[in-house]
């Protein structure tokens, strides 16, 4: 995630917070530097546990505890909606297993009705996409050593999420993403936030070409052949109910006036 992200195509300045370092304060010192930061386009990546209970939502942290489990969603709304720009979360954290040993009893797992009581209505400009909705798992794969939803972001961010004008947008890459999953058939992805407008997150992707019609696996000739039918079907409909100017002018404006004055009397 780091390497693609720190691409000509995306241009970020990429810090990684990984294991161990990934405690409460680390976190909360990176998110604020990013956050602060005025610079147009920010992006936070987390894969891991989440948890929840009545008290708060959590991004469990390496020293998290019972009492205190790791980042709070609501502390973290309040930074997004603060920051300048354009904010972008993508969490794979909705996992079944979220409930570590050291949470058992007091925390369940994060779910995307969590994620939304949490972070409410996000601004404009400020996107979330999760991993999987309300009561679903996110899987992992043990061939990619990551969740399937991060499988598929990679994928999309690599080119697969690529619009015809060479971009890579958000909602492109959540509509990538959620296809994919579809056809998987486990887990859906959830969208959060608003948008006015085009955000660019990558740019200078080779543009994918539209199928040929020899890529669509039918004949030339028989399309061709349909496509003439349909111009004649049209024609031959449209003469048959044009009516000139001049006799709608004095015929047809008329009649469909007398015939609207009873309905409106």
């Amino acid at each position: 995630m780091a390497a693609i992200l720190a691409m000509p195509e995306y241009g970020f300045e990429v810090e990684k917070v990984l294991d161990e370092r990934a405690t409460l304060q680390e976190i909360r010192q990176q998110l604020q530097r990013l956050l602060n930061a005025p610079t147009a386009m920010k992006l936070v990546y987390f894969s891991g546990h989440g948890c929840a209970n009545d008290s708060g939502v959590y991004l469990v942290t390496a020293d998290g505890t019972f009492a205190g489990p790791g980042l709070g969603l609501d502390w973290l709304r309040q930074k997004v909606l603060a920051a300048e720009g354009t904010v972008i979360l993508i969490f794979d954290c909705c996992h079944a297993g979220a409930a570590t040993v050291r949470h058992q009893g007091a925390y369940k797992a994060i779910s995307a009705g969590d994620i939304d009581r949490a972070l409410g209505t996000l601004a404009e400009g400020k996107v979330l996409i999760a991993a999987c909705g309300s009561d679903e798992v996110a899987y992992e794969t043990d061939s990619a050593e990551h969740g399937i939803f991060t499988f598929h972001v990679l994928e999309g961010l690599i080119g697969g999420a690529t619009n015809l004008q060479g971009l890579v947008t958000p909602m492109g890459l959540y509509d990538y993403v959620a296809q994919r999953l579809r056809e998987d058939g486990r887990q859906n992805p959830v969208w959060k936030g608003e948008q006015t407008g085009l955000i660019i997150l990558g740019a200078g992707f080779a543009a994918p070409h539209p199928l040929t019609p020899d890529q669509t696996g039918v004949d030339p000739s028989l399309l061709a052949t349909m496509e003439q039918q349909a111009k004649d079907h049209l024609d031959e409909y449209l003469e048959q109910v044009a009516v000139p100017y001049e006799a709608w002018k004095t015929e047809g404006f008329q009649k469909a006036s007398q015939l609207l004055d009873p309905l409106l009397r």
